[in-house]
């Protein structure tokens, strides 16, 4: 190996190194949002904050994440979607969304508040999809 390849070697290795995975997959999560069209926003809902991402136009279509998952699951699906507005919130307790320990997480519980969050955005007609609930 010669020097040059050396030194672009090392210099390759120290960024790989001072990017933690969280970053490198926030890089990514924001790339995909860009290629969907999509916008992040926040609703206000009572006690709680839900974080959602939203664009495209047409009828809507609210995507769920799976427990354990977050609303960037879905981004690079829809960029294949902009024919509807996608609305595609964080679950309370996941991704950026309101978390408290004194708050229950159970299917029914994020139920009712995704039904307040639909209230607080306006949504009335829409579609709905989910993955892993």
């Amino acid at each position: 190996m010669n020097k040059k390849a050396v030194i672009v070697s090392c210099i390759a290795a120290a960024f790989l190194v001072s990017c933690s995975g969280a970053s490198i997959y926030s890089m990514y999560a924001e790339r995909a949002r860009e290629k969907a069209g999509l916008s992040e926003k926040k609703a206000a809902c009572g006690n709680f904050a839900i974080s959602y991402l939203e664009g495209g136009s047409g009828e809507t279509l609210v995507l769920v994440h799976g427990f354990g998952a977050e609303k960037n699951y879905w981004t690079p699906m829809a960029a294949y979607m902009k024919e509807y507005h996608c609305v595609i919130p964080d679950l309370t307790g996941f991704g950026a969304s309101s978390k408290d320990d004194a708050l229950s997480y159970d299917v029914e519980s994020q139920a009712d508040r995704l039904h307040a969050f639909f209230a607080a955005i306006g949504l009335k007609t829409f579609y709905i999809a989910g993955n892993s609930m």
